[in-house]
C-alpha cells in the first residue's frame, strides 16, 4: 500500500462509489503531481468488468459530449441521424475527467445537468432527442487553478484531496515508483465485488442513521442531501 500513501482518502471513496453507483461519484483535489489522477484511472479496476469507461479530454466539443449528427447514416438514409455523444456512451459506466475546473463552464453544465437528470437532450433544428445517461462521475481538480460549481461538489457523495508529501523518505519511495503503474490491490478489488453484491440486501437501521446525521451536524455540512 505504500505508492497509496496520501491517496488513502480518495481510493476509500473510489471503492465505496464502486460498490453503489446510487452515489454518484467522487471528487478528487489536490495540486499537480500527487496522484489524483493516476489514482483515479486505476480505479477502472473496481468496477465489474466491461462497464463503460468514457473519458472526456478538456478539448472535448458541446457535439460530442451531448451528440453529433452521423453524416455518412445522414447522407445514406436521407434523413438526419444523430449520433449519440460521450454522455450516453457512459451510461451504467463511469464518467472521468480529468482537471474538471477546467472544462468549459457551458460543457460543466451539461455534464452537471445529465449528472442530475440520468439523460441527455440533444437539440437541433428539427430534430429533438433523448438518451440515457445515467452514470458515475469521476474527476479531479486543483483548487489553487479554479473553483468548483457548488452544484457541482452538491451532486456527488464525495469530495475528497490529496496533497503534497514533503518528508524525504516518502519522497524518495514515491519518487522510485514513478512511471510504474498503480494498481489497486487484490483484496481490495474482491472485497469491492463481494460488497456490491450484498449490499441490495443491506438495512440501516435507526441507530447508524442518526450516528450518520450527527456527524453532519457536528461537522458543518450545508443541506440535507449528504446524510
Amino acid at each position: 500500500m505504500q505508492p497509496f500513501l496520501g491517496l488513502r482518502d480518495p481510493l476509500f471513496a473510489l471503492t465505496l462509489t464502486a460498490i453503489d453507483p446510487g452515489l454518484k461519484g467522487v471528487l478528487i483535489g489536490g495540486p499537480s503531481g500527487s496522484g489524483k489522477s493516476v489514482l483515479a484511472r486505476a480505479a477502472r479496476a473496481l468496477f465489474p468488468e466491461n462497464t463503460p469507461w468514457i473519458e472526456i479530454p478538456l478539448s472535448v466539443s458541446l457535439e460530442r459530449l451531448v451528440g453529433e449528427v452521423d453524416v455518412q447514416q445522414t447522407f445514406e438514409k436521407k434523413q438526419r441521424i444523430i449520433h449519440p455523444g460521450l454522455l450516453a456512451q457512459a451510461h451504467e459506466g463511469v464518467l472521468f475527467v480529468d482537471d474538471i475546473n477546467l472544462l468549459a463552464p457551458e460543457l460543466l453544465q451539461v455534464i452537471l445537468q445529465a449528472l442530475m437528470s440520468g439523460q441527455v437532450n440533444v437539440e437541433r433544428p428539427g430534430i429533438s432527442q433523448q438518451y440515457p445517461a445515467d452514470f458515475t462521475l469521476i474527476a479531479t481538480f486543483n483548487p489553487a487553478e479554479r473553483d468548483l460549481p457548488s452544484a457541482l461538489i452538491d451532486r456527488v457523495a464525495f469530495t475528497t484531496f490529496t496533497r503534497t508529501l514533503t518528508d524525504i523518505p516518502t519522497r524518495v519511495m514515491l519518487a522510485m515508483h514513478a512511471g510504474k503503474a498503480l494498481n489497486i490491490p487484490p483484496d481490495i478489488i474482491q472485497s469491492v465485488r463481494m460488497a456490491r453484491e450484498v449490499l441490495p440486501q443491506v438495512e440501516l437501521s435507526e441507530k447508524y442513521l442518526q450516528e450518520i446525521c450527527a456527524v453532519a451536524s457536528r461537522t458543518g455540512v450545508e443541506g440535507n442531501r449528504a446524510d
